[in-house]
């Protein structure tokens, strides 16, 4: 069917309210407009199951020259809430963009993403720093 949706913010982008509503024009109990997807726990959560995954001497091991490398990967969480697309969107090499892939492909399912009340694919970035020394 049709769904009729009212949502209201302020001016800095926070959700003040929202209501949904069916074609017969019935309030629509517990609706979401829109949330983002989001790993169980949330960002700590996601911040431990990285920093508890990871191998930080994956670029020494590869002779990765001493300093500080940004590489960002690109993901999708699908309508239910699995891992998938992951690209690197850097190339630094020695084997980073690798096991920051590894590390992300091996995580639990996601609260999905939900738009207008059903659940949609949502697309992440996440950023991850090596440190040579």
């Amino acid at each position: 069917g049709k769904l009729h949706a009212v949502y209201t913010g302020n001016d800095k982008g926070e959700a003040l309210s929202s209501k949904g509503y069916d074609e017969s024009g019935n309030v629509i109990k517990d609706f979401i407009f829109e949330k983002e997807a989001e790993f169980p726990g949330g960002p700590p959560a996601w911040m431990r199951f990285i920093s508890n995954n990871i191998k930080p001497r994956v670029p020494i091991k590869n002779k990765a020259p001493n300093g500080t490398y940004k590489v960002i990967i690109r993901f999708r969480v699908d309508k239910n809430g699995q891992v998938s697309d992951l690209k690197a969107e850097t190339n630094l090499g020695y084997g980073m963009e690798e096991e920051a892939i590894r590390v992300i492909s091996k995580s639990p399912k996601w609260l999905n993403a939900i738009q207008y009340n059903r659940p949609v694919n949502a697309y992440r970035r996440q950023p991850l720093t090596f440190v040579v020394q």
